[in-house]
């Protein structure tokens, strides 16, 4: 994810903040089955929705399935989105890999590596799709935009279709209602087989990528937007259930620094380790699965936590550390996560920072595991 983009974002995540609060669902897996009658914000590594939602739903995530019927409008982020059965009205996606398998009622917008409207899809007003490859195989009611590396259309638009790739496909029975205006350095292959009712047009369409560029990078920081959401969401989440061990972890961090820091780093290298060694023994593999999941589990966790630290060490330096008012830790966990990603967008110091809190959390989670185990009272 391009830390610029990302750092920048988080601003705006800020500002979306009440989001996160009213969020239904956020966690390692989400699935929705049964009917809702609001507006839905979900966020997690796996997202599926299987039941109905009468309004909109906002996703975010690393896999999202969404095998149902949408009232409203889809926007989604994640590195893959695959949307089925019906939606009411638009759909603004950005990830990997997007398959729009839906009835969409209203427009689409849609960018990532892959975009993919199939055969069975349709798309009721226009179409815009940024992507490496795109590919139209299935109904465009308006006009259809799209730029890319490669770019395929088997399907029928109803209006234009401007295109912008170095490899332009029509495949053989593909309609074009409107104009083929097309930008490319080779000729584009048109099928004989193919039918395009209007003009075939060779243009310079700088703009016309530059204004599709511009949905991608609002596709991308919508993405971000979503991710720092999330992060967000997650870090009010543990310090709501977590207020005490919040605390404990912030504490850790604020009077051994550079203890915590070097035993964060000591976990990162040497659990795979013991990981690797478990899994070379005859029965070890079994314990080296659980103790994978709990690596995992607790990587996500120090950067969880890590942002917590840095939202109490602010308020502590502020002298506005009040434990009655959880609105203000709420706050100063936002302000920390704009802080995080502002410093994020210089190149090295960003990575830098990003590894300390990383660290930081993973080695203040660490020890304070460790001393409940040997002093459980």
């Amino acid at each position: 994810m391009n830390k610029r983009r990302l750092a920048l974002s988080s601003v705006l995540a800020l500002s979306l903040l009440p989001i996160t609060v009213i969020a239904q669902q956020v966690g390692e897996t989400v699935t929705i089955d049964q009917p809702l009658f609001s507006d839905q914000y979900l966020a997690g590594r796996f997202v599926q929705v299987t039941a109905p939602i009468q309004g909109d739903l906002v996703i975010a995530g690393q896999e999202l399935v969404v095998d149902a019927q949408i009232g409203g409008d889809v926007i989604a982020a994640g590195q893959s989105l695959t949307l089925r059965d019906s939606v009411s009205d638009d759909v603004r996606a950005a990830g990997r890999t997007l398959t729009l398998d839906a009835q969409i009622m209203g427009h689409a917008v849609a960018a990532g590596a892959d975009v993919i409207l199939t055969s069975d899809a349709s798309v009721g007003d226009w179409a815009w799709f940024a992507g490496r490859r795109v590919t139209v195989e299935g109904q465009v009611g308006g006009e259809l935009r799209a730029a890319g590396q490669s770019v395929m259309v088997s399907g029928e638009v109803g209006g234009d279709a401007v295109l912008a790739a170095e490899e332009i496909q029509i495949e053989p029975g593909a309609i074009i209602r409107g104009d083929l205006i097309w930008d490319s350095e080779t000729e584009p292959d048109i099928s004989a087989n193919a039918t395009v009712e209007g003009e075939i047009i060779r243009e310079d369409l700088t703009g016309a990528v530059e204004q599709i560029g511009s949905f991608a990078e609002s596709g991308g920081l919508a993405s971000t937007v979503l991710s720092g959401i999330a992060l967000i969401a997650a870090s009010c989440l543990a310090f709501l259930v977590f207020p005490r061990f919040s605390g404990s972890v912030a504490g850790r961090i604020r009077s051994m620094p550079l203890r915590t820091l070097g035993l964060g780093i000591g976990v990162l290298v040497g659990v795979p380790l013991v990981i690797v060694l478990l899994f070379v023994t005859r029965i070890g593999w079994i314990v080296a699965i659980g103790t994978l999941f709990g690596y995992l589990l607790l990587l996500l966790c120090a950067m969880v936590f890590g942002v917590i630290s840095v939202g109490k060490l602010g308020l502590e330096l502020t002298k506005k550390d009040q434990a009655g008012r959880r609105p203000v830790h709420l706050l100063a966990i936002g302000l920390g996560v704009a802080l995080i990603l502002l410093l994020a967008q210089i190149p090295v110091l960003g990575t830098i920072v990003l590894l300390i809190v990383l660290f930081s959390g993973l080695g203040a989670i660490s020890g304070e595991f460790w001393q409940r185990y040997r002093q459980p009272a």
